[in-house]
């Protein structure tokens, strides 16, 4: 995966086509990969998923959609448009 943003982004430039709607994706997913950080170490042991039920179902809510969105997001995005161009 390190190695498919810049050789895509490589390949565009090289054709002389704006890679900066690629590099704004690249950005968003790096807000969601924060997103499942910041969740998996806020809940990372036991006691803390049992002190905070509520807002953990939230916060498993929340981030299980960020999740899907990212995958969703990568498959019909950019790896589309990195197999057709």
């Amino acid at each position: 995966m390190k190695k498919f943003y810049p050789e895509y982004i490589a390949q565009k430039k090289k054709r002389g086509e704006s890679t900066e709607m690629v590099e704004k994706f690249i950005k968003e997913m790096n807000d969601i990969a924060v997103v499942v950080k910041d969740f998996l170490n806020k809940y990372k042991d036991h006691d803390s998923r049992l002190d905070n039920r509520d807002l953990f179902k939230n916060d498993l809510t929340e981030t299980i959609s960020a999740l899907k969105m990212r995958i969703e997001t990568e498959e019909d995005g950019v790896y589309s448009l990195f197999l057709v161009g």
